[in-house]
């Protein structure tokens, strides 16, 4: 047992390795293939978290994918994470925002990114910081505060999402249940809905 054990540390410090290579595809594939590593895999995720700024943009979306299987903890993933919210490429953010959230509390590292990041000008970068913050609200009032400005955003999408994380952080303070109170008015649909839902979720009634 022990030995294969070795054999797969070691096949997992040679893919590790091979993020380095000078082909792109050979990059991607070995990003791809840490995913499989189980315990070793712990060991690649800081590479896979530099592996996000290569150049090649399938390279990052693989790195991407493989960070959000691996559950990592490591203060420096999250913060590479936060930044790949910002990635040109619609599929690498969106891979990021699920890797934090899995991350749960480790991803705490990166809140002074993420709230920074609600006051980018792309709806898209906003609403995938909102969902991201989902996991913080339970132990980083900063960041159920963040959620509860996010549900007065401009944007109907990133209102959406603000309500809708709040309605899964379970966290039924007066603040949060007033603002998502309000979001029952509002005048977007998408919006309207995640609040209903969201409400509901709160304060076990419907409106």
């Amino acid at each position: 047992e022990r030995a294969g054990q070795d054999r797969s540390a070691d096949t997992a410090w040679k893919l590790i390795q091979a993020l380095k290579d000078e082909s792109s595809l050979v990059r991607g594939e070995a990003a791809t293939a840490l995913q499989a590593f189980g315990a070793e895999s712990r060991l690649s995720a800081v590479p896979l978290a530099f592996a996000l700024t290569d150049e090649d943009e399938k390279v990052r979306r693989q790195a991407a994918s493989a960070l959000q299987r691996l559950h990592a903890f490591e203060p420096e993933v999250a913060r590479a994470l936060a930044g790949a919210l910002r990635d040109p490429d619609p599929y690498v953010p969106m891979q990021a925002a699920l890797a934090l959230r899995n991350m749960a509390s480790a991803s705490i590292a990166a809140l002074p990114q993420l709230l920074d990041l609600l006051g980018d000008v792309k709806d898209s970068v906003r609403g995938l910081s909102c969902f991201a913050l989902e996991e913080l609200c339970a132990i980083c009032p900063e960041a159920l505060a963040a959620l509860v400005r996010a549900t007065r955003d401009d944007s109907e999408s990133v209102r959406a999402t603000a309500f809708r994380s709040l309605g899964r952080s379970g966290i039924a303070s007066p603040e949060c249940v007033e603002s998502i109170g309000d979001g029952l008015n509002d005048p977007a649909e998408e919006s309207r809905v995640a609040a209903s839902l969201a409400f509901y979720q709160l304060t076990g009634e419907t409106r």
